[in-house]
């Protein structure tokens, strides 16, 4: 009777640890991969990303000894490298420094991402259409523009092609009163002004001009990565992260 009543406590300690070690398998199947890491915007600082949520730190707070990065120009991989920072971002491979100059982004290898490859088209009459709306809005008769070309890429990859304008009238050929600056993303279809700005030609260094680098998916989120800067230098630089989710565009963390 006693031999049988341990047979009985050892086979319930077996399908009592059975049962624990496949909780723990179901738990971490299911489990959702966690990751962390940067995104580095040339000399302003950077975003730190954990998982899909991610926040703006200055160059002080990012330890970029403790990954590699991948580095792109205008969405072209230049390939991986070791980041220091010494009054600017300094570039080694095995330990030798390599010259990299101008805009890049930095990705930390430590995230799971995909940098969305984008085309340069001319602007449609459907941008131009959506582009004088604005106009009509700030009441400026101006047809001349900075910037006469659509960054092309699938934000929300969906298989549709969708279309970011970064567009402003401060050009030497204005002719109205007023300067605008705007950025604009055709998202599906539907129009989403991001940001939109006026000012009297007479304060024209005041106004901020946008400049779209790179969209970066993390996870299953893509995150828009945006430059603000001033003509003259006149403003002090900023670059902007948005996301991309459920056909809309949020702004999610701004630094400089």
């Amino acid at each position: 009777m006693e031999k049988t009543n341990t047979m009985k406590i050892v086979l319930a300690f077996a399908v009592i640890c059975i049962l624990y070690m496949f909780i723990v398998f179901l738990f971490n199947f299911f489990k959702e991969e966690e990751f962390s890491g940067y995104i580095i915007n040339s000399n302003l600082g950077g975003f730190y990303c954990q998982n899909t949520d991610c926040e703006w730190v200055g160059i002080e707070d990012i330890n970029s000894s403790s990954t590699s990065f991948e580095i792109y120009q205008r969405n072209k991989s230049l390939g991986i490298y070791q980041l220091e920072y010494a009054s600017k971002w300094n570039f080694y491979q095995q330990n030798e420094w390599q010259g990299i100059y101008g805009d890049f982004l930095a990705i930390s290898n430590s995230l799971k991402y995909e940098v969305l490859p984008y085309q340069i088209e001319n602007l449609t009459d459907e941008d131009y259409n959506s582009i004088r709306e604005l106009i009509e809005d700030f009441s400026s008769s101006s047809t001349s523009l900075n910037n006469d070309f659509a960054y092309v890429l699938d934000l929300d990859q969906n298989g549709v092609q969708d279309r970011i304008l970064a567009v402003s009238n401060q050009t030497e050929e204005e002719t109205g009163s007023e300067y605008f600056s705007s950025l604009i993303v055709n998202l599906n279809g539907k129009i989403h002004v991001i940001y939109e700005e006026n000012t009297l030609k007479s304060n024209g260094f005041s106004l901020p001009y946008y400049s779209f680098m790179e969209a970066i998916k993390i996870g299953e989120e893509v995150k828009m990565i945006l430059n603000k800067s001033y003509f003259n230098n006149a403003g002090s630089p900023s670059t902007i992260l948005l996301s991309v989710s459920h056909n809309e565009i949020l702004e999610e963390a701004v630094g400089q």
